[in-house]
């Protein structure tokens, strides 16, 4: 290999694309930042026709749900970690955060000291939605109260609007645990009846109808577990839902499905968005489900390592986040299974083939 060509290979490597041998082109064209996809097209590149996705009114959060009801150590650290790793502009909750049903003042700090060290590892904004096992008592509404502030709340991101309710307003003293004990219910008679209760009006009815153990159990259930509201909420949501009319959505969030219990103040709060595009997120039963009313979406949250034995296994038992991509027709919504995510490592055991 002669000199010159030695030269002119240093060259090349050094400035590619800038014909540094003379009586040569370049093959590699300067490239300008692109407009859009087209714009490469025209350049040769081989992309499909669709335009980027980095429109400005787009914006991503993820959504978490329950950790406690007895939960199961390492798995929400873990989720706070990849989330981490997503990195979306915010996440939401929605409740039972902590073990509850404790008026020892030392218990529930430590327990709220030990769940927001998980939290503080985050890189983005945390906003906590109260649930029954983080208020069950004046004793731990006070703590939330010193520590959280309000129990419930709304805020407006990017021209949508998110309504944060609390359903233990006031807390209501109940422990369903030690309910169900009381009435020597099995644990498997427990999550059959919470697997019923949940489905249609109409089956429920005529279920509890024929089978009086049943009857009890629901009747135990629903004078022991309630979703409240209380005029002041209902007010204050009302006052929130009409200062905010020109948001292109709304996300109502909420610890227990107020709409399976027909809790009257959310009734009155639900019947002020229908003028409106809502999504409606909350948890408690430990079971994700998709459901309409009015034409929108209803979703209840699996867990986020929270006890997953308290309804009977199906496709909605599941750890996971819930990753919301907000565009102009609305929400975008996809859920993503804890054990389905890893960082740049990869996987550490063998996965089973998707069939």
């Amino acid at each position: 290999m002669t000199a010159r060509w030695r030269h002119c290979i240093a060259a090349a490597l050094l400035a590619v694309g800038l014909g540094a041998c003379s009586g040569t082109s370049s093959q590699v064209p300067p490239l300008a930042a692109p407009a859009d996809s087209s714009d490469l097209r025209a350049r040769g590149v081989a992309v499909s026709q669709k335009a980027f996705a980095n429109r400005p009114e787009h914006f991503q959060f993820a959504v978490v749900g329950d950790r406690t009801g007895g939960h199961r150590p390492g798995v929400f650290a873990r989720a706070m970690a990849q989330l981490n790793l997503l990195q979306p502009e915010f996440v939401l909750s929605v409740g039972d955060h902590i073990e509850g049903y404790s008026e020892d003042r030392d218990e529930v700090a430590a327990r709220w000291s030990e769940v927001e060290g998980h939290i503080d590892s985050l890189q983005m904004p945390y906003f906590f939605v109260p649930g029954n096992h983080d208020i069950s008592n004046p004793v731990m509404l006070d703590e939330w109260r010193s520590r959280h502030g309000r129990a419930y709340y709304h805020f407006r991101y990017r021209d949508v609007l998110f309504l944060v309710l609390s359903t233990e307003d006031p807390p209501t003293a109940s422990n369903k645990k030690r309910l169900m004990q009381e009435l020597g219910v099995s644990a498997q008679e427990y999550r059959q009846a919470v697997q019923t209760l949940q489905g249609n009006p109409a089956e429920v009815a005529a279920a509890v109808a024929a089978d009086p153990r049943l009857a009890s159990i629901a009747a135990a259930l629903a004078g022991g577990d309630s979703a409240t509201l209380s005029e002041a909420q209902v007010a204050y949501m009302s006052e929130a839902v009409a200062a905010n009319r020109d948001v292109r959505w709304t996300f109502v969030l909420m610890h227990k499905p107020a709409w399976k219990y027909d809790a009257p103040g959310f009734l009155r709060i639900e019947e002020q968005l229908q003028s409106r595009p809502y999504t409606v997120l909350a948890g408690h039963f430990h079971y994700y489900s998709r459901e309409q009313r009015f034409g929108r979406d209803y979703i209840q949250m699996g867990t986020t390592g929270g006890n997953q034995r308290t309804h009977p296994a199906g496709p909605g038992t599941l750890d996971h986040l819930m990753w919301v991509t907000v565009g102009e027709d609305g929400p975008e919504i996809a859920n993503i299974a804890l054990d389905g995510l890893f960082d740049r490592e990869g996987p550490r055991q063998a996965r089973t083939p998707l069939e």
